[in-house]
Parts: C-alpha cells; structure tokens; sequence
C-alpha cells in the first residue's frame, strides 16, 4: 500500500505511539484531531481546556465556540452517535473513519 504524506505522519505516530513514546502533536488541522489521547486548547497563550479524545463528541460546542472548524466527518459521526449508532472513536486518518462509518451503517441494513 502507498501511503500518502499526512498518512506517512499518521503511521508514525501511531508507531512511536505503540513503543510507549510520549507524543506532543501541535496542530490546527481538526482533522488529525483523533489522534491524539488528549486534546488542549490554547486560547490567547493559555490553557482554555483539556479533554480525552473519548469527549470530543461532548465538547462540539466549546469547539465551535474557539472558532475550531469541526471536520465533516467528525459532525457526521456525531449525527450516527445521536441517532443510535455506536461508533467508538479510535486513532484514525479521515480514510479510516470513512470506513468505519460505512460498516455501521451496513450492519443497520
């Protein structure tokens, strides 16, 4: 499999993640928000919030409310998650949410 650029990144976090390394990953790409374990939001040089990766559906509106562009993918994920169908958020590219969004959505057929 060819990886592109961002997955390259991806797998090497994911990789440094596994052999126990601590990874301090500084982004204003929301899209690669799931991969960390822990977000924080800095707002004029100080901490507006921590949360784990698990609350991100919880804090939406103090997203928005930093002016954070919620991916997409991320707000169709969290339409399924209101309307019943489980999706337990992992460390994945924007690919592979999409796939998971269809496997769901497949068992409900």
């Amino acid at each position: 499999m060819i990886l592109g650029g961002r997955d390259k990144i991806y797998e090497i976090v994911r990789n440094l993640k596994k052999e126990g390394h601590t990874i301090i990953y500084v982004t204003n790409n929301m899209s690669e928000i799931l991969l960390a374990d822990r977000i924080l939001i800095l707002e004029n040089g100080n901490i507006k919030t921590i949360f784990q990766r698990e609350e991100i559906f919880e804090k939406i509106d103090l997203l928005k409310q930093s002016q954070i562009k919620i991916p997409e993918i991320v707000q169709i994920i969290a339409q399924l998650k209101q309307s019943g169908k489980g999706i337990c958020l992992q460390e994945w590219t924007q690919q592979e949410m999409m796939q998971e969004i269809l496997k769901v959505c497949e068992n409900e057929k």
